[in-house]
Order: C-alpha cells, then sequence, then structure tokens
C-alpha cells in the first residue's frame, strides 16, 4: 500500500502546489501588461528605445515556466498510468499462482485418497448412520451455497453416508449454485471424494445424465449449464475426476455445444465463461490484455500443468472454431444492419417517414449486433486474439445521394423559419410564468398533464407507399363536462369571476394583453373545474373570430409549462371534432370547419399540436380530396404550412403532400374557385424560385449623400446636415446634380421628415441659387405628369410632391401665386365636369386622389392664407374646390356610397383653415355661386378694363366654337386682377371664368337641352 499512496501523495501536491502558482502567474501578468502599458506611453512621449524589452522577456519567461510545468505533468500522469499497469499484472500474476497452487494441493490430495482410504469400514461404525440425519443432510446440499460449506462439511464428518453418497452426488449434481459457489463446491466434493471411495463413480454418473446432449438438442437451461460445464471442468482439473474418464465427456459437451449453434449462437454466453475460467487449464488460453502486459515488463506467467500442448490443442481448435463463427455471423449481421439503416434513411428523406416494420426490423438488428459484438470482444479476449474491426462498406453512392437529400432539408436551404423578426417573437417568446407566478399556485396543476395519446403518431408510419389509408378508429371523448359534487361546492361568486374573465378573453387582440390574461389566469383561477371551462370557452371560439385563434393558441402555449393538461385537451377536442367533421363528410358548416384546421394550425406553430398529428389531418383531407376537404386542407397548408415545409423533421412529408395535392388538382376537374384556392396554398408554402437582380452598387460618395439626407436628417441635425452639404465639390457637375436628385425624390424619405428637406433646401439655396429653381421646376413638373399619367401606383410619391411644395412655401422658397395656380391646377386641369362625358377624361369620377392632394396642400400652408389678397384668394378657390368636391360626390347614388374618409378629409381641411365658412348643400347650389362671382367679376372687369374685355370676349367665343379643351392660369390675368381693387382675391383667369359659366349654366338649363362645351385654359410651361 505504501507504494501505491506514495504516487498519489506526491500527485496531488504537485497539483495543490501548481494551482497556488497560478495567482502569482496571473500577477506577473498583470504587472507584464502594466509595464507594456507604461512602456507604450513613453513611445508615445519620446522616441522608442530598442534595447530595453522587458516586457517580452518577462512574457517568454512565464510562457516557457507553464511549458515546463506542463511537461512534468504529462510525465507524472504517465508514470502513475505505467505504475498501476505493473501492479494490475503482478496481481493477476500472484493470483493465478495461488489459484494453481490451490488446485495442486487438492488434486495431490485427492488422487492420493485411494491410498490414503482405511480399508476397515469400522471407521464408519462410530459415525451417525440414522435415516433422519443423512435424509436432512441430502436436502441441505441440494440447496448448497458458500456460506453452508463450513457447517456441511462439519456435518459430513459426524456422518455415515456410505449407504446415502448416491443421494449425495444426485442432490449435488441438481444444484443450482452461483459462480461465486464453485470454489466452495469443489472443496465440498474433494472432501467427500477423499472420505468415500465410490462417490467418484455415482458423480461422474449424474454428471454423464445431464451434460450428454445429442446434436439436434437444445439447451433448455443455458444459465445452469454454463455453471455445470465450469464446475465439472473444476472437478476434473482437481482430480475429483481422473482425466482418463473426465476428459472424453468434457470433450463431448464442447464438441456438442459449437456444431449445433454454429448458426444461432445461442450458446455463446456459456462458452465464452468456459474460455474464461477453465481456458487457461484445457486450452491454454491467455488473455490479451494480460499478454501484452506481460510482453510490455517482460514477466513471465505460471504455466498449467494439467495438460500438456498436444492434449491441449484439440480444445483450443474447437474454441477457435466457435470464435470464427461468431465473427462471421458478426459481420453478416453489421452488413444487414448497414443496409437496413441506409434503406431507413433513405425512406426517412424520400417519403419523410419510415415505416414501423422498417423501425422494428432495425432495432431488432442493431440489438442483435450490439449482443454479438460483446460476445465477440469477450471472446476474442479471453482468447488471446484482437478484435475484428468492422469494415467500412461501399457505398460512396449512396452517401452522395443521401447527402444530396440532407441538404434539402438544411436550414440554409429551408430558409428563415419565420417571415419577419416579430412573428418570431410572437411564436417563441413567451412569458415564463414559472418564473413570475408562485410555485405554489400551480404545483398540482403541474403535474396533473395527461399522457399524449401516441395512437395517431403510429399510425403515420403504417402509410403504404402507393396509397393513403383512410383513418377508422374511434373517435376519443374527451370529457369536459364538471362533476356534480365538485359544481356544487364551486362558490357562485367564484364562477362569476371566472365568467368574468372568460368574457373578455376576445378583447385580447395583442400579445401584451393575452400575455397579461395567462398571468391572471395562473394567478387568480387555477383549479381543475376552472381549466376545464377555460378549455371549453377556448374551443368554443366563434366561427368568425379567427383572428382570435392565433392569440388563444399564444395563451395556450403560455399555460402549458405551469398546466399541461390544458393544450392536451384542447388539442384532444379539436382533434375529436376534425374526425367528426371528415367522417360526415357533408357540405354545411364550411366556417366551423375552417375554425378547427386553423385552431390546429395556429397551435402546431406553437408546438402545442404534433407535428405528426398535422401532417396526419392533412393525409386525411387527401384522401377524401373533394369539396369542403379541399378548402381544409388548403387552411391548415395557409396556417402552418410554411412552418412545417421550412422544418427539416416534417419538410419531407409536407413536400410530399404538397405534390400530391397538386397532382390531384390536375387529375379532377375542379372548379376555377377550388383552383386558385390549392395554387395559393401551394406557392404560399413553396413560393417558386425567383433570381434576384443583382443590387447595383453605388459609390461610396452617393451612398454618404444617401445617408445624410433620407437617414440621418431630422429636427435636430437639420443646420449639421447643411454644414455637411456645403463642404461637397459643387463644382463638379455629377456630385452637384446627385446632391440635386436626392432632394427633389422626397418620396424616399418619412413623409414628416419633408419639412427638413423644405428647411435644407432654404438654407442651401442662399450659396447656391440655382439648386432652388432646379428643384422647384422638378416639383412641378413632377405634379403635372401625376395629373397627365394617373398613375395609381403614383399616389405616394405625388402625396410626397404636392406637400413638398407647400413646405418649400412656408420657407418661402416659392410665392402663393405659385401655389393658387397648382390648386386650381388640380381641380381644373382634364376636368369635365359632366356625369357623362367624365369617364372619358384625365380625372374619372370615382378618382379621388385629386381632392386628397388639394387637402394636403391647404393643410400644409393654407393657414398662412388668412390676410390680405391670399385670403380672398382662398376664399374665391374654396368655392371651386367645393363645386369639384359635390361634382365627385353627386356621380355617386347616394351620400352613403361615397368614400367617407375623403368628407371627412374634405370638410376637416376646410374647418380648418375656414372655421366660420357655411359650407355648400349641393353640386346645383355650388354652381349658382361659382356663377354668381364670375358675373360680379365680369361686371367690375368691365367697368375697370373695357378695352381688355372687348380683346378677350372675342378670343373666349372662338375658342367654344372650336371646343378647346382647359387650360392652366395665366400670369397676365393675374397682374391685371391685381389692379383691380374691387375683386382682389380672385385669381381665376378669364377662360376660366367662361368655363366655370358654361358648366354652371349648362347644370341650371338642363331641361331646356341646351348643351355647353368646355373651353381649355391656356398652358402655362412651368419648367
Amino acid at each position: 500500500m505504501s507504494e501505491k499512496t506514495g504516487p498519489y501523495k506526491s500527485y496531488r501536491r504537485d497539483r495543490q502546489e501548481k494551482k497556488k502558482s497560478v495567482p502569482d502567474k496571473q500577477e506577473g501578468k498583470d504587472t507584464t501588461k502594466m509595464v507594456e502599458g507604461k512602456h507604450e506611453n513613453k513611445e508615445a512621449e519620446s522616441e522608442p528605445r530598442k534595447t530595453e524589452e522587458p516586457s517580452e522577456e518577462q512574457i517568454d519567461e512565464g510562457k516557457l515556466s507553464e511549458s515546463k510545468d506542463h511537461v512534468i505533468n504529462i510525465e507524472e500522469r504517465e508514470l502513475e498510468k505505467e505504475n498501476l499497469a505493473r501492479d494490475s499484472i503482478e496481481n493477476y500474476i500472484a493470483e493465478s499462482r495461488a489459484k494453481m497452487e490451490w488446485k495442486e494441493n487438492i488434486r495431490k490430495a485427492n488422487l492420493e485418497a485411494s491410498a490414503n482410504r482405511s480399508d476397515d469400514d469400522k471407521q464408519f461404525y462410530k459415525l451417525d448412520s440414522s435415516l433422519k440425519k443423512n435424509t436432512a443432510f441430502v436436502k441441505k446440499c441440494k440447496t448448497f451455497s458458500d456460506g453452508q460449506k463450513a457447517s456441511l462439511t462439519k456435518e459430513m464428518g459426524g456422518l455415515n453416508l456410505t449407504k446415502y453418497i448416491g443421494e449425495v452426488a444426485s442432490a449435488l449434481v441438481e444444484t443450482k449454485l452461483k459462480m461465486s459457489d464453485i470454489t466452495a463446491m469443489v472443496d465440498f466434493c474433494s472432501a467427500l471424494h477423499q472420505k468415500y471411495t465410490e462417490f467418484s463413480t455415482f458423480l461422474m454418473e449424474n454428471w454423464t445424465k445431464i451434460l450428454s446432449m445429442k446434436k439436434d438438442e437444445k439447451v433448455s437451461n443455458p444459465s445452469k449449464m454454463r455453471v455445470d460445464l465450469r464446475l465439472y471442468s473444476e472437478l476434473v482439473s482437481v482430480g475429483v475426476f481422473t482425466l482418463k474418464s473426465g476428459l472424453p465427456l468434457l470433450g463431448n459437451v464442447l464438441t456438442t455445444l459449437v456444431a449445433q449453434d454454429k448458426e444461432s449462437l445461442t450458446n455463446s454466453a456459456i462458452i465464452i465463461s468456459f474460455c474464461k475460467h477453465c481456458g487457461e487449464d484445457y486450452a491454454g488460453l491467455v488473455p490479451t490484455t494480460i499478454a501484452k502486459l506481460v510482453s510490455r515488463f517482460s514477466l513471465t506467467l505460471p504455466i498449467p500443468t494439467l495438460l500438456s500442448p498436444d492434449k491441449q490443442r484439440p480444445v483450443r481448435n474447437i474454441l477457435t472454431d466457435y470464435h470464427t463463427c461468431l465473427v462471421a455471423s458478426l459481420l453478416n449481421v453489421h452488413k444487414e444492419l448497414a443496409l437496413a439503416e441506409r434503406a431507413n434513411r433513405r425512406q426517412l428523406m424520400t417519403r419523410g417517414e419510415v415505416s414501423a416494420e422498417r423501425k422494428e426490423k432495425a432495432e431488432k438488428l442493431s440489438e442483435e449486433f450490439a449482443k454479438l459484438k460483446g460476445h465477440a470482444e469477450q471472446m476474442a479476449e479471453s482468447m488471446g486474439e484482437e478484435m475484428l474491426e468492422m469494415p467500412k462498406l461501399e457505398t460512396e453512392k449512396d452517401e452522395e445521394d443521401e447527402q444530396e437529400l440532407a441538404n434539402d432539408v438544411a436550414p440554409d436551404t429551408l430558409g428563415q423559419l419565420w417571415d419577419d423578426e416579430d412573428t418570431k417573437a410572437f411564436y417563441e417568446n413567451l412569458p415564463d410564468l414559472v418564473a413570475i407566478i408562485p410555485s405554489i399556485l400551480y404545483k398540482d396543476s403541474k403535474g396533473e398533464g395527461e399522457p399524449v395519446n401516441k395512437k395517431d403518431t403510429e399510425d403515420l408510419d403504417n402509410e403504404n407507399e402507393d396509397e393513403i389509408q383512410i383513418d377508422e378508429e374511434p373517435v376519443e371523448e374527451v370529457n369536459l363536462e364538471e362533476d356534480e359534487d365538485m359544481a356544487e361546492a364551486i362558490n357562485m361568486s367564484t364562477r362569476m369571476v371566472l365568467d368574468a374573465f372568460l368574457s373578455q378573453l376576445p378583447n385580447c387582440v395583442n400579445r401584451e394583453m393575452i400575455d397579461s390574461a395567462a398571468a391572471e389566469f395562473c394567478m387568480n383561477h387555477n383549479t381543475k373545474s376552472n381549466r376545464k371551462r377555460l378549455v371549453k370557452a377556448l374551443f368554443s371560439v366563434q366561427r368568425t373570430r379567427t383572428d382570435l385563434l392565433s392569440f388563444y393558441s399564444r395563451l395556450v402555449a403560455a399555460l402549458q409549462p405551469c398546466m399541461p393538461d390544458v393544450p392536451n385537451q384542447l388539442a384532444a377536442l379539436l382533434k375529436q371534432d376534425f374526425r367528426w367533421h371528415v367522417r360526415k363528410k357533408d357540405q354545411i358548416n364550411i366556417e366551423s370547419k375552417l375554425k378547427v384546421c386553423r385552431f390546429i394550425g395556429e397551435l402546431t406553430k406553437f408546438s402545442m399540436f404534433s407535428k405528426a398529428d398535422v401532417l396526419f389531418c392533412v393525409k386525411q383531407l387527401l384522401f377524401d380530396f373533394s369539396h369542403h376537404h379541399i378548402e381544409m386542407a388548403c387552411t391548415i397548408f395557409e396556417s402552418c404550412g410554411a412552418f412545417l415545409y421550412r422544418s427539416p423533421d416534417s419538410h419531407r412529408r409536407t413536400k410530399i403532400y404538397l405534390e400530391q395535392m397538386l397532382r390531384r388538382k390536375a387529375a379532377m376537374s375542379l372548379d376555377s374557385r377550388y383552383t386558385t384556392m390549392i395554387e395559393n396554398a401551394f406557392y404560399m408554402v413553396a413560393p417558386p424560385d425567383s433570381q434576384q437582380e443583382a443590387r447595383r452598387e453605388r459609390p461610396p460618395l452617393h451612398q454618404y449623400i444617401r445617408k445624410l439626407v433620407y437617414a440621418d436628417l431630422n429636427k435636430t441635425n437639420t443646420e449639421k446636415i447643411l454644414r455637411q452639404i456645403r463642404k461637397f465639390n459643387w463644382d463638379d457637375p455629377e456630385v452637384a446634380a446627385y446632391v440635386v436628385k436626392c432632394l427633389k425624390n422626397v418620396w424616399n424619405l418619412k413623409y414628416f421628415n419633408i419639412r427638413y428637406v423644405a428647411s435644407l433646401l432654404a438654407g442651401l439655396v442662399q450659396y447656391h441659387d440655382w439648386v432652388g429653381q432646379e428643384i422647384i421646376d422638378s416639383v412641378l413638373e413632377d405634379i403635372r405628369l401625376g395629373m397627365e399619367a394617373n398613375n395609381p401606383k403614383q399616389n405616394q410619391r405625388r402625396t410626397a410632391m404636392v406637400k413638398f411644395l407647400g413646405e418649400m412655401y412656408n420657407y418661402r422658397l416659392v410665392e402663393s401665386a405659385l401655389i393658387f395656380k397648382v390648386l386650381y391646377s388640380l381641380i381644373t386641369f382634364g376636368v369635365i365636369m359632366d356625369p357623362e362625358t367624365a369617364w372619358n377624361s384625365l380625372d374619372h369620377p370615382d378618382q379621388m386622389v385629386r381632392l386628397r392632394l388639394v387637402c394636403v396642400l391647404l393643410d400644409t400652408c393654407g393657414q398662412y392664407f388668412s390676410s390680405g389678397t391670399s385670403k380672398k384668394k382662398l376664399d374665391y378657390y374654396l368655392l371651386y374646390f367645393q363645386r369639384y368636391y359635390l361634382f365627385k360626390k353627386s356621380c355617386y347614388p347616394s351620400d352613403t356610397s361615397f368614400p367617407l374618409g375623403i368628407s371627412n378629409i374634405v370638410l376637416e381641411t376646410i374647418s380648418i383653415i375656414r372655421p366660420k365658412m357655411k359650407m355648400l348643400e349641393d353640386f346645383e347650389t355650388a354652381c349658382k355661386a361659382v356663377l354668381k362671382i364670375e358675373e360680379e367679376f365680369i361686371a367690375i372687369l368691365r367697368e375697370k378694363m373695357p378695352e381688355f374685355m372687348q380683346q378677350v370676349v372675342p378670343q373666349d367665343q372662338e375658342d367654344e366654337g372650336e371646343g378647346a379643351g382647359l387650360g392652366t392660369i395665366s400670369e397676365g390675368m393675374e397682374e391685371e386682377e391685381e389692379l383691380s381693387q374691387a375683386s382682389e382675391g380672385n385669381s381665376q383667369s378669364q377662360p376660366s371664368i367662361s368655363r366655370s359659366r358654361s358648366v354652371s349654366q349648362a347644370a341650371m338649363f338642363e331641361t331646356e337641352g341646351v348643351e355647353f362645351e368646355g373651353v381649355e385654359f391656356e398652358e402655362e410651361e412651368w419648367d
């Protein structure tokens, strides 16, 4: 013991000293860092001195000391292993010598027993020969064990067993022993043999009866045969039986066991036990580990003297033959198992599932292989041979195919499981009620989770490769009714509180509210009856409130850690209802069916409904793919199809079912609605691969300009960004043009940041005045092109441009005259106020975008038209605007059919800029009001400027005869209008007056059959 404890103590001491030295090393490292820091500071102040580098030397010394310690530690471990190996082989050799000496002594005593026995039987007369004691002794022999050896040996010394020696031999042979009892049995049998001459004869007869077997006879009790074979071998080796009489029976037994077991290998445990315990005496076997250690340390094993090497050779050949059969069988099973596993993997990759028969076969082969491998390793070790390595099958092609199939379900290939981060957070980031709620409130419900029914999952594996089987299992009933006693025990106030909670669930329409509801239920309502009522309430959600299903599913998922019975019961209810709808095959209650399918899909995304079960539901719908089953299958795919398709474990089966659905659609003559529904579901789950367009890489300077204008610009840093933009090379035409382009493309900004672009432009114009002119021209051109093209896709862009124009007026970049020109153009350009011919104009009666644009412009800068001439201009314009608005409204059959949002926007805009203005009632009233103002204005013009009116009226009549269209407002008329003090607020040109008069007269005198054609405004080039 002192030799063993010495190395252990020194090794522990070294490790402790090493641990103590770790802080010292750490302090050295810290000191090194401080030295380095000081050295760097000195280098920053003055020139570095290359001759002094103490930090690097310390680092090298530290690394060297660490490497030395590491080498010393490895050497100590190797020395410790060496000592342990030497101790083990020395102990083995000592035990082998002790065992051989014990056998030699017993063998010598047994062989000399015949000479030592007295021929006189008088010695037995003094012993007890009574039937009672001898019979009792025989019974005790039948239950022999190591603990009874001393008592039985002592009792045997006082009995005369001469007449009962045959019964004693039979009892000892029939005894069920353990391996630990064999040594005691050998001593006991040797004592009987040395005392009684006929004992060995009777014992051999009994062993012959038990061990003799035919070739076709199987071993009935292998465990007893294993012990009996070893015991008989030990009795032969110690001389109870002579070699001449004992070896033939032993050889016959071994030959028979090997001959009848070359295929089944059921006797391998018996043969291995014989090799371990008796192989050294009868076959000269040395274990592989022992042989290596003996060779390593140059030691010598004691050689048994029972049999010579020539006599050991037959036994060794028998064992070698059996070992060869065992290895061959192991190789066959290994090959068969590899093929079965490969076939299962391929089926799993191609079909998404493996049948139960294949799984069972693979499991049996795996168990058989493990068993054979263990036996082969043990026998190879006992016989001193190396264990055969399993060959690697040549399956490069199969591995390539499997790799291709595996790449299809790789996460990189399937894409992201969720479309965006918000969706991922909704389905994965659940409230941790276990950490929030005290455990006393849910410890009872946490252990009441009902076991999940595996029946459906097993049925999934029984799918035939060619066709789908219909589900014929009985529908499992889920009982949610409260017990009568329990219902009576519930307090009425508690029931009312729960009813109030359940009535508020339909109002939980966001994540925060539903999480709060989960915490409240766990805190205040967690009882068995309340959980049943909650499940019933969730299941009974209105069929039209499909928007609640995702939130209810999140509620169930949040409660699952504390109440596992809630998701189990709800899933069972949904499966029950789904099966009932599928089997009934009626063409009613489609909303209820779709609700169940969508609920199942939402629970699946929270992992509250197993993927196997939802795919089983899809399989049942594909079996009878018609009418409502089509809609139900499409609903499941729309709700959770993408989740199943992007999950590696369900990708294959989902893909197969999608392909089956498309094949059935092509083979069946379906309604166009069903065809569209199937295609939408398919492409929603598996969208076609579209080649992404190559993204144009912008120069770094352009990226920086876009970042300044589109990303960084806000209320607080306008001046800072102005200074940055001024620093650009404005002499470079390319840079200047790109800055102007970014400033005028305001639709790329957030809507409320457009004002800051106008502020930026106002500051920039002070240094580069041409920028303002170019941007204003571009804005006006864009507004004009928007009215001409009238493309709904450009509505947001048009709104941004009009907003930008209003903000530029606020920052005094444009005049009010330009704003009114745009305002009048929005309600006159391409407008025909005739319901019959308006559909052929640029502005259809059902298009409301111009109303919205006018309101945006007035909301932006209309509050500044509150005094002077601009106030009167806006008052006149609002009359024309009301006429335009009421014309749009008159084209609808009723006021309720007109878009309510547009009406609210118009009324709100007018009420803000002119709170006291009285709104006109209808289109005819608006026409009369406009006509009255125009007549007053014409009268004033004739009085103030008669020569001008004589020139304009004939031209106006010619334009009416030609039937020209509308034009924009002329600047000349605006200047003349400003000279007129009687009508300072009217900026309408004479063609516009004529146009308004003709339209209003057409409305007033429509019954007289008088038709008036509009006159075009004189167009003005803004750019």
